[in-house]
């Protein structure tokens, strides 16, 4: 997948299920932009925007 644009992560520690923790393992030479995709897809990504201000907390009240 990192050869068509896409970042790739793995978890850290792989037995540990409540570790969330990710690190990369592969960058892209050129990363896929939303300019790069066809809009129909576009579309469904935009779909799952979060529309407040990320800098602060998340209020997951406002999520539909």
């Amino acid at each position: 997948m990192t050869k068509k644009g896409l970042y790739s992560f793995d978890k850290t520690n792989l037995n540990n299920f409540l570790d969330y923790d990710y690190h990369l393992v592969a960058s892209p030479m050129k990363p896929l932009t939303l300019n790069d995709l066809p809009q129909n897809i576009l579309d469904i990504l935009m779909q799952t925007k979060y529309p407040y201000n990320i800098n602060s907390a998340i209020d997951i009240s406002k999520i539909d």
